[in-house]
């Protein structure tokens, strides 16, 4: 790993991944760390942030680097479905960030890496981004469902998308706890307007790592007696 680097523009702090050589493993990897779980969800960052936030020096393609990851990160999935994780979510916070600079393009590569992952329910979620504006990177892929930010997409009527949608309804960022009423509200508002596969699952816009535990407990105990008007 490198140096110490900011995370985005935050007061988080990661050392940079050094990348010096082909990107592989043999699937034993990730699962000796993970424990048992049942119909877990297993996070990685996405292939789009994973090629921002290294510093490579071994790939000549972005696209060869992005889809490296992505298979290396497959081939753990047959043991860790047998801990139990039965899905993926890979999360891509670069995407918001460069398109907050208007900096945003839509990698050719993208679709050819995530699906690296198909044989397995996956997903790709865009916090801090409008889901109107990122969507159709995933479209032609193999995903089942994209992550929606509904913080920061405020025209539902612009997100068009033949998949299922998570829908990411309380702010990570937000110190306090959402109101279930207007919750319900904004959730009803944007399934009436939004299109997509008609199958929808709910979660926080972002990692709620940032919120006091206690906050963060409280917004998913909101989230999980969450039911639609």
């Amino acid at each position: 790993v490198g140096p110490v680097t900011r995370w985005f523009r935050t007061n988080t702090f990661y050392r940079k991944p050094l990348v010096g050589g082909k990107i592989d493993c043999d699937g034993s990897e990730l699962s000796q760390y993970l424990p048992a779980v049942e119909n877990g969800v297993v996070f990685f960052l996405g292939p789009y942030s994973f090629a921002r936030l290294v510093e490579n020096s071994f790939y000549s393609s972005e696209c060869d680097l992005a889809v490296d990851y992505c298979k290396a990160l497959a081939k753990n999935m047959p043991a860790l479905k047998q801990k139990g994780y039965c899905c993926v979510l890979l999360l891509e916070p670069a995407v918001g960030f460069d398109l907050s600079k208007n900096s945003f393009q839509k990698p050719a590569w993208y679709s050819q890496a995530v699906d690296a992952f198909a044989g397995v329910t996956y997903g790709v979620h865009f916090p801090l981004a409008d889901a109107g504006k990122v969507l159709d990177c995933v479209e032609d892929s193999r995903a089942n469902f994209v992550g929606i930010d509904c913080i920061y997409t405020p025209r539902p009527k612009e997100v068009k998308t033949k998949k299922s949608i998570l829908l990411g309804l309380v702010d990570g960022a937000r110190a306090s706890v959402e109101d279930a009423g207007l919750l319900q509200k904004h959730a009803a508002f944007f399934l009436e307007n939004a299109e997509f596969s008609g199958e929808y699952y709910i979660g926080p816009n972002n990692r709620l790592y940032d919120v006091p535990f206690q906050t963060a407990l409280a917004k998913i105990n909101l989230l999980s007696a969450f039911s639609p008007l």
